[in-house]
């Protein structure tokens, strides 16, 4: 489970056709399922 909160996350679509949370953070790209990730996204929203 990925727990990153992504600060300008980006939604790009992926070869199966899905779409992936892309994110530079701390220098590292981050890339995970973005049903994982949708829950983290923004808390303060």
């Amino acid at each position: 489970m990925t727990t990153i909160v992504p600060d300008e996350p980006s939604r790009v679509p992926t070869s199966a056709g899905s779409s992936a949370i892309v994110t530079l953070r701390a220098g590292v790209w981050v890339v995970a399922p973005a049903a994982e990730v949708d829950v983290f996204m923004d808390p303060r929203r």
